[in-house]
């Protein structure tokens, strides 16, 4: 792996970056942070290999022993996507480390199972406004990551809240459609405020928005190992590991998204062993079939998995609805088939549409959830 070019200047982001006058630099919304055109060196070098890397995206074999070959992009069958592995090798129960690396849980049921909010959610949440006495974290401007695996370009941001420390653990969250979990959902400033709180640890997110230099749709929608390789081999180890002190602890990471970004990071979290906790938002599970997967009947089919899932969507008919079926029926049979397996799930059924707000405005609580009880042991 090659270390992308201007982590030299992100480094010195997390030091206190300064501008050519001597002042700090600082991002559109108030945040310390690098320049665009400093952080725009961020990128790998080596993109021309990506036509080499397009064909070895792992293609799962069925229960019959033969490769899933009915789309263009190999794809895992429904009754043969087994879960952990694939993108790094195989699943490495060593990332349950002991010791202070350890997030140690005690959530308890509260907020568990299916909630029907549509006459709630009506006002935004006061964990979109710096509280009282809040120090912010440190948000990075917008930088251009250049995936070899894509042969595309990835903007992407970093947030690390206030009491991140090198060499103390902390929790790894990553969300696609990067942009949207900045602006729409508030995320650095309801970090700010729950790991202020200790409702949340200390927190490392990387917000990675679509190629710039591609389709979305493309990028989230087949559900191959392709994006967990981007994200395990290329973008994580080049931008976040040489900077921040991350726990190996599963429980510790959580990933999700909107649409069909939280389809594909749902697709992360399944095929490695790396993502324990979900935020999925109006997510499209829906997708996957048009390549082969069924996630209900595959996650029924695979062994209990140690993972705690929050889900939101609109009311039946509310969400997104087409041929290939309605979002919020889908994304309740997620839910049914993870709480057939042991999983804890939250499953909220909110006012509005495929857009929101309902996933916006229950963000704050969604992360409450997720991070319910935990801490670290040092």
């Amino acid at each position: 792996m090659k270390v992308r070019r201007g982590i030299a200047c992100f480094s010195l982001w997390l030091l206190g970056c300064m501008s050519p006058d001597g002042g700090s630099i600082n991002s559109p919304d108030g945040r310390q942070g690098p320049t665009d055109a400093a952080a725009e060196q961020a990128v790998s070098a080596g993109g021309s290999d990506a036509q080499n890397n397009e064909a070895s995206d792992v293609a799962i074999p069925t229960s019959d022993g033969q490769a899933n070959d009915q789309t263009a992009e190999t794809v895992p069958a429904s009754d043969g996507l087994a879960p952990a592995g694939g993108a790094d090798g195989s699943a490495d129960r060593s990332l349950s480390p002991p010791g202070s690396d350890r997030l140690n849980c005690d959530p308890g049921s509260e907020g568990n199972g299916t909630h029907d909010l549509t006459a709630g959610l009506q006002a935004d949440p006061p964990e979109w406004r710096l509280a009282a006495g809040v120090t912010p974290g440190t948000l990075s401007a917008t930088a251009s990551f250049a995936s070899t695996i894509y042969g595309q370009h990835f903007p992407y941001r970093v947030y690390a809240s206030a009491n991140v420390q090198k060499g103390r653990p902390a929790v790894f969250m990553t969300f696609a459609d990067g942009g949207e979990y900045v602006s729409g959902f508030h995320t650095p400033t309801v970090l700010d405020n729950l790991t202020a709180s200790g409702e949340v640890p200390p927190a490392v997110v990387l917000f990675i928005s679509p190629p710039s230099d591609g389709d979305r749709v493309k990028t989230y929608d087949p559900p191959t190992d392709k994006y967990s390789r981007f994200l395990l081999q290329e973008i994580i180890p080049a931008v976040i590991d040489p900077m921040f002190t991350i726990s190996k602890d599963p429980g510790a990471w959580a990933t999700g998204g909107h649409s069909a970004s939280a389809e594909q990071d749902w697709t992360v979290l399944w095929l490695t062993d790396r993502f324990h906790k979900f935020l999925g938002h109006n997510s499209s599970f829906g997708a996957a079939p048009t390549y082969g997967v069924d996630w209900p009947k595959t996650i029924a089919a695979a062994p209990m998995r140690d993972l705690r899932v929050s889900l939101v969507a609109a009311a039946v008919g509310r969400d997104l609805v087409d041929q290939r079926g309605d979002w919020t029926l889908i994304n309740q049979a997620v839910a049914k088939a993870l709480d057939g397996k042991g999983n804890a799930y939250r499953m909220i059924i909110g006012p509005g549409g495929h857009g929101g707000p309902a996933s916006q405005r229950d963000f704050p609580t969604a992360l409450r959830w997720v991070f319910r009880g935990c801490k670290f042991a040092n």
